[in-house]
């Protein structure tokens, strides 16, 4: 099983290959080679697995056509020439015998480092390819170029790009060493998680942090502290993940996005992750959240009277989560108040 550190915080093993990306011959080519790789996704977030532990090493079949057929990059192996790897967007019923359309979220945490990173990498760039097709300029039909990450528009004669629209994601914290979990209007049952909005234009990310949690719970900060990024290709969001130390603890929820928020302990948070992942490996469904009557050892950890649900391995909010049972904050410690237990004496 993959985590977020395994990921997402060191150099990828996939070259990205930015010159061979141009050279069409060569792609031509190295699609007909019999060490080349092919990765199937199937809609938006979902890719055809047989297994929830690998990939599928599919050889890439017929003529090499530009418009359908998407270069990722090359991997190396030792001994060997670089392996090339591309990916291309099917319908579910044209997959091949054996394989199945799995949903990206609950395929990642259980990938190895380097699959897990095709996988998000191979699901970003057909989604991007399938939902820009037209020129933004002039609303024509543009084509596919440079490998699939890069399109153009013969009417402007300009180029566009796949974009990455920036979210900021933030554990927040107060004093007393809580962290404040919401609850969205769009989640089932009593999942929660830590609190995360869109960048908008002209805001710096530790402005959208700020702006994000006062908008949604109320909450004033005094402190932010980076932890990390995570591509979220759900379509094509790069999450940028803080740490938040909390000015004031009162709680008040917009009811638009998050509909209930409180502050959870150490020990209520550990107990849940701990029951949740036994839960979840003893079903053997490899995904996030709740087999059915599995949150009976926890029940009296809820939120809104229903026992809470913590995001899944693999995901940078789980990641914020167990940062902060780590003592991994990079956040300044707490001054106390007089009279508490730590507090100095007066003088």
């Amino acid at each position: 099983m993959s985590t977020w550190r395994d990921i997402w915080t060191e150099a990828s093993a996939l070259d990205r290959a930015e010159l061979l990306r141009k050279d069409d011959d060569w792609l031509a080519t190295s699609w007909r080679s019999p060490r080349s790789w092919l990765v199937q996704t199937v809609g938006p977030g979902r890719i055809a697995m047989a297994e929830q532990t690998s990939l599928p090493r599919l050889r890439p079949r017929g003529t090499f056509d530009a418009q359908r057929h998407f270069f990722l990059g090359t991997l190396a192996e030792q001994g060997a020439e670089p392996r090339a790897v591309f990916t291309t967007l099917e319908h579910e019923d044209a997959l091949p015998e054996g394989l199945t359309a799995i949903s990206l979220r609950t395929a990642v945490p259980q990938l190895p480092g380097p699959e897990a990173d095709i996988a998000v990498a191979a699901t970003a760039i057909c989604q991007w390819n399938h939902r820009d097709r037209f020129c933004p300029g002039c609303g024509n039909a543009s084509t596919v170029t440079d490998g699939g990450f890069a399109r153009w528009c013969d009417t402007c004669e300009r180029f566009t790009f796949p974009r990455n629209d920036a979210a900021v994601i933030a554990a927040v914290l107060d004093d007393d060493d809580r962290i404040l979990l919401g609850h969205q209007k769009s989640w089932g049952g009593g999942r929660v998680s830590v609190l995360a909005g869109f960048v908008e234009s002209g805001e710096s990310l530790e402005q959208a942090v700020h702006r994000e949690i006062g908008e949604e719970v109320g909450v004033r900060l005094r402190e932010v502290s980076y932890l990390g990024s995570q591509p979220w290709p759900y379509p094509r969001s790069l999450m940028v993940a803080y740490f938040a130390r909390a000015a004031d603890t009162r709680v008040r929820v917009d009811d638009m996005e998050i509909v209930d928020a409180d502050w959870f302990t150490r020990e209520q948070v550990a107990r849940v992750i701990a029951a949740q992942d036994d839960a979840v490996a003893a079903s053997g469904r490899g995904a996030s959240g709740w087999p059915d009557g599995a949150e009976s050892t926890t029940r009296d950890v809820a939120l809104g009277g229903v026992p809470i649900s913590l995001p899944g391995p693999g995901t940078i909010a789980r990641r914020l989560i167990e940062a902060w049972l780590a003592d991994e904050t990079g956040l300044s410690v707490p001054a106390q108040t007089p009279g508490s237990p730590d507090a100095p004496p007066h003088a």
